[in-house]
């Protein structure tokens, strides 16, 4: 029989991940019966046939045993309160970005009735690097609808905590940098944070909790989830320029000093960002492309020819059709080809990701205002916008899915003349 203090070790509240009491005690009872048949009936056998039942008593007991310890595996771990709860105070320092100075501050106001999300660190490794990454991008990209993302730290010594802050936001170099908090390793009482977990994500919109989230096995694959919880706690997101932009007017702050603020910040985040890109472009062009690794291949591959050819080989049939080859190239080179690819590396981040033939609309839409936004900064910009745009429509069977394509031509018939 199970104990009184047994029953309550097992019948613990489900969030912590534990198995659950009814489980545990008909695993128990299924154990107590296989022992008192074998109790009843192996005395009584012979002892040949004795050794084989108990091995088949073995055999169910480890098959039991297992699958409690499969049913436990499968419990998944829950972290977080529930929906609709009321967003507690979380008092967090900030070594960098816009709280930095503060003794403390509090997430919960800070977000206010916005959109928003606290990531919870109870373990950082290299599996849940990926996902602070992750989640630092979509608080850039969403903050255009007015959503505000916090990654925080969990210690229980602040002193080491703040040392150990310093150091790893140098290292991930994220546009909103993390920060620690105050309240220990279980973090603040009113969240119920699961310590079991890797990572606690909570979701918030007009100060309460949208959805909780418990991660144990992370990485990037966790990152459609989290846009999707963040995406649900905005609401309908628009695809249409004229839409987003009239969201953008509706979040914005109130009074010329706050809006100001606001400029700033995103002036610095944009700065970050094109940083970012041109350090990526950078370190692209210190590699060989696939096509100049193509060229050297090719390269070699006529040296081995020729080499055949001088000590009396066959020819092979890829050289008998390099003419023929030669001629079709020369063919496509006829195409009316205009423009050039853009030498300002945003430009050219931009135009990989406009050109992809498999783009859905809206994608094609959010690019397509980013090209403008970077175009409109400068003439020169805005002649290497002209250029890979004519680019891109001289090859309209390989380049740009048809939306992309309209709206190129949209932009060379408005700028176009005036370069």
């Amino acid at each position: 029989m199970v104990s009184a203090e047994s029953s309550r070790n097992l019948n613990v509240h489900q969030p912590q991940g534990r198995v659950p009491c009814s489980i545990a005690i008909g695993t128990c009872i299924s154990l107590r019966m296989i022992n008192m048949v074998w109790v009843s009936i192996g005395s009584e056998m012979p002892l040949p046939h004795r050794c084989s039942a108990m091995n088949i008593r073995n055999m169910l007991l480890l098959l039991l045993l297992l699958a409690a310890t499969g049913v436990q595996a499968a419990v998944s771990l829950v972290s977080g309160p529930p929906a609709g709860t009321r967003l507690p105070q979380v008092l967090c320092y900030a070594s960098t970005g816009p709280q930095v100075g503060q003794e403390s501050f509090d997430v919960s106001t800070v977000i206010g009735n916005g959109p928003g999300a606290l990531l919870f660190v109870h373990v950082l490794n290299r599996n849940t690097a990926p996902v602070l990454r992750g989640m630092d991008k979509l608080t850039t990209e969403l903050g255009l609808f007015g959503f505000k993302g916090f990654v925080i730290m969990m210690t229980s010594d602040r002193t080491a905590g703040e040392e150990q802050l310093k150091r790893v936001n140098g290292s991930l170099k994220l546009h909103h940098p993390m920060v620690l908090g105050l309240d220990g390793l279980d973090g603040p009482g009113g969240l119920a944070l699961n310590r079991r977990c890797t990572l606690s994500l909570i979701v918030v919109n007009d100060g309460k909790v949208k959805e909780s989230i418990g991660f144990t096995d992370t990485g990037l694959h966790d990152l459609e989830t989290i846009r999707t919880a963040f995406e649900a706690a905005i609401g309908g997101i628009p695809t249409r320029p004229a839409e987003l932009l009239a969201m953008a007017r509706r979040n914005l702050p109130e009074g010329e000093a706050a809006v100001r603020e606001l400029a700033a910040r995103q002036a610095v985040e944009l700065y970050q960002l094109r940083k970012q890109a041109s350090e990526e472009y950078g370190n692209s062009s210190r590699y060989p492309s696939r096509q100049e690794n193509m060229r050297g291949r090719k390269d070699r591959e006529g040296g081995m020819r020729e080499k055949s050819m001088a000590e009396g080989g066959r020819e092979s049939r890829a050289t008998r059709e390099a003419p023929a080859k030669a001629k079709e190239s020369e063919s496509v080179s006829k195409v009316q080809r205009r423009g050039g690819p853009p030498s300002d590396p945003e430009l050219n981040t931009l135009l990989r990701s406009f050109i992809r033939r498999e783009n859905p609309d809206d994608l094609s839409d959010q690019v397509f205002i980013s090209i403008e936004a970077r175009s409109a900064e400068s003439e020169d910009l805005m002649k290497q916008a002209v250029a890979m745009f004519q680019l891109m429509l001289s090859y309209p069977d390989r380049y740009g899915s048809e939306h992309a394509q309209g709206l190129a031509r949209q932009f060379l018939s408005k700028h176009e003349k005036s370069k």
